[in-house]
């Protein structure tokens, strides 16, 4: 039962993780300058996509970087 819920626990992380990297990346864009941040996690995510992303990934980072220069255009405007 242990190992079940530690792989049930792991899962959730997991599934939660985009959620956690997105809010830590409003928080930074509250607290600096909110281009450098965008450049910072559009390196890192160029980086976790390796060289040769798949198409299917290279469409999930076009929604997440629209749905982060949507995000940071509601804090501007906000």
């Amino acid at each position: 039962m242990d190992g079940l819920a530690l792989v049930a626990s792991g899962l959730v992380f997991l599934a939660e993780l985009g959620d956690k990297s997105r809010l830590l990346a409003i928080a930074l864009a509250a607290r600096y300058r909110p281009w450098p941040v965008f450049g910072g996690i559009a390196i890192a995510a160029a980086w976790m996509l390796g060289a040769r992303p798949h198409r299917r990934t290279l469409r999930l980072a076009a929604g997440s970087l629209l749905s982060g220069l949507l995000l940071l255009l509601e804090g501007i405007v906000s």
